[in-house]
C-alpha cells in the first residue's frame, strides 16, 4: 500500500512539474506574430520593460521605449488582436496586426487620454525564426 502511494505521489508531482514548466515557457517559445504580440502585452501589463525587449528589434527598443514609458503608455492591457489584411504585402518576413489596448498615458502624450481605449498597428518581422515588434504606427 506505501509503495502505492509513493508511486501515485512521484506521478503526480512528475504531472505538476510538467504543467507548471509549460505555463512558466509559454512566451518564452514564440511560435508566431500573435504569440509575440500577447507576450509582449502580458509583460506591459505589469510595466516589466526588461522582460518587453525579449520581444522586439533592437530598433523598436530604441524608437519606442523611453524612461519610465513605451510609446507613452506606463502600462497596458491588450483587449483586441486581429492580423491586418494590408492593401500591400510586406514579403514573408513582415506581418501587421491591428490592436486595441486600454492603459495609463504619460502626461507629454499626443494620443487622447480622454478615450478608454487606444487603437494602433504593430508590425513584426522574423529574424531567424523568432518574430520581434518592429513599429508601432496610429495609421498606415
Amino acid at each position: 500500500m506505501k509503495t502505492e502511494n509513493k508511486a501515485v505521489k512521484t506521478v503526480l508531482c512528475a504531472v505538476l512539474f510538467i504543467a507548471v514548466s509549460l505555463i512558466f515557457t509559454s512566451c518564452m517559445q514564440v511560435r508566431s506574430a500573435e504569440d509575440t504580440i500577447n507576450c509582449f502585452f502580458k509583460e506591459f501589463e505589469n510595466s516589466d520593460f526588461e522582460e518587453m525587449k525579449k520581444y522586439c528589434t533592437d530598433s523598436f527598443i530604441k524608437g519606442y521605449f523611453n524612461d519610465g514609458d513605451v510609446y507613452s503608455f506606463k502600462n497596458a492591457t491588450l483587449k483586441e488582436c486581429d492580423k491586418y489584411r494590408k492593401p500591400y504585402d510586406y514579403g514573408d518576413n513582415l506581418e501587421c496586426y491591428y490592436v486595441t489596448v486600454t492603459g495609463t498615458l504619460t502626461d507629454k502624450t499626443s494620443l487622447d487620454k480622454n478615450s478608454k481605449e487606444q487603437s494602433f498597428f504593430v508590425v513584426l518581422e522574423n529574424k531567424k525564426g523568432d518574430w520581434k515588434i518592429r513599429n508601432f504606427y496610429s495609421g498606415l
